[in-house]
């Protein structure tokens, strides 16, 4: 393809609200027990690379996706027991939750090699099914969720789609707001 990063982000964009646009969207789910209304919570998942995989004799630890889709729902879990029930939360996945960004297993710009495991559309639902899940989870916490997809250097489409994605999925719920901005920085 001859197609520059924008213009593919451009087009990956419109194929997500297509697709999108037909989907049934998310029911509003209602809030569990009592909030504060002088905090905000703000859960933090940074470089979590679902779709990687790594071998315990030559990196420690095994991890494959079947292990990281449990890992985000204890984390999830076990977060929410710590957290004070706050009325705002912050869902901040800052980037690189997606190990690889397109159907070959290879860094976007280097196109370097990288371990994965499965393939890109299993990642791609496990994806959407575990981020489904812990948005669920906060909003029985929270009343308002404020979800934030950042890019990373492994996931600069995926980021895209998925912001774009989730916006559309929970229009129809108003107590989550998803930050659509798709500059790399956030204040």
């Amino acid at each position: 393809s001859s197609l520059d990063r924008h213009q593919l982000r451009e087009g990956v964009i419109a194929a997500a609200n297509a697709m999108a646009a037909t989907l049934p969207k998310a029911e509003p789910v209602p809030l569990r027990g009592y909030t504060l209304d002088e905090l905000l919570s703000c859960y933090v998942l940074t470089d979590f690379h679902l779709g990687s995989l790594s071998w315990h004799v030559e990196s420690g630890a095994d991890w494959d996706v079947h292990i990281a889709e449990q890992t985000i729902y204890n984390w999830a879990t076990q977060a929410m027991r710590l957290v004070p029930r706050s009325s705002r939360a912050v869902f901040a996945q800052l980037g690189d939750f997606l190990h690889y960004d397109q159907l070959d297993s290879i860094t976007t710009r280097g196109a370097n090699p990288l371990d994965s495991d499965s393939r890109y559309p299993k990642m791609v639902e496990i994806a959407v099914r575990a981020l489904r899940r812990v948005i669920g989870m906060l909003l029985e916490h929270h009343e308002e969720v404020i979800v934030l997809m950042a890019e990373g250097n492994h996931d600069m489409i995926g980021s895209a789609w998925l912001r774009e994605m989730f916006s559309l999925l929970y229009e129809n719920e108003p107590r989550v707001t998803v930050i659509k901005d798709p500059l790399p920085y956030y204040a």
